[in-house]
């Protein structure tokens, strides 16, 4: 699973959606190479076993506080990896 702040196309995946062998969606349903990508607040009170969670940015408002970080980081429940802007 890979969480960021903004839509798919607003973070640094952008409208490439390609990871190697992997095609990354925003859609629901399970198909096989796709690694699916929400918003943190839509996958609020929902657990993955691995999360990704991209651009976390201190000046952005959906990340501000460390509250929108808190939901995203405890949606992992095995390995958590954030990739966080300067």
């Amino acid at each position: 699973m890979i969480l960021g702040g903004h839509s798919l196309a607003r973070t640094c995946i952008g409208d490439k959606p390609g990871l190697g062998n992997f095609i990354v969606t925003e859609e629901l349903e399970d198909k096989p190479n796709c690694v699916h990508y929400h918003t943190y607040m839509k996958f609020k009170g929902c657990e993955a076993d691995a999360v990704f969670i991209l651009d976390v940015d201190p000046s952005d408002e959906r990340w501000e506080g460390e509250m929108g970080l808190y939901v995203a980081i405890s949606r992992a429940q095995h390995l958590l990896f954030v990739l966080r802007k300067r």
